[in-house]
Formats: C-alpha cells, sequence, structure tokens
C-alpha cells in the first residue's frame, strides 16, 4: 500500500532526525573516531539502535532489556569513539 510505505518512511526519517540530536550532543561533548562525520553517526546509531535489532535480541533471543542495553551502549562506543 502506498499510504503505508509512505508513512513508513516518514516515521524512519523522523527517527533518524531525532537520533541525530542525540549525535549533536555527543560529537559536542566526545570526540568521534576519526573518519565518521555526524551524518555517518547518525546513520550508525539509527541502524544499530533500531527497534529491529531490538526485538532481535530481545525477543528472538531472549536478551534482557538490560543486556541489550549494555550491548548498545558498548557496541556504540566501540564504533563511535576513538
Amino acid at each position: 500500500e502506498p499510504e503505508i510505505a509512505g508513512l513508513l518512511k516518514s516515521l524512519l526519517e523522523e527517527r533518524r532526525l531525532n537520533l541525530g540530536v542525540f549525535v549533536q550532543h555527543l560529537s559536542a561533548h566526545a570526540r568521534l573516531r576519526s573518519g565518521l562525520d555526524p551524518a555517518q553517526v547518525t546513520d550508525i546509531v539509527w541502524g544499530v539502535a533500531s527497534p529491529e535489532v531490538f526485538s532481535l535480541m530481545t525477543v528472538d533471543r531472549g536478551w534482557s532489556r538490560e543486556r541489550f542495553g549494555s550491548w548498545l551502549g558498548d557496541t556504540l562506543a566501540r564504533l563511535l569513539l576513538p
């Protein structure tokens, strides 16, 4: 359905824009890994922190929210920070 596809695209872009605010805050308070710009970092956070990844790990793999949160924080730090 074109309407549903348009709505999904809009929701995903809105989520990406909101994560961009997080990235702006991060880059104002921490140095990013060499070679990454804020747009790339936003894309990385958008993908790794997606609801789909959360569902895969917590529902399909049985991870607790706490375990997922720890993993996500560690993963983002390793990907984004020097």
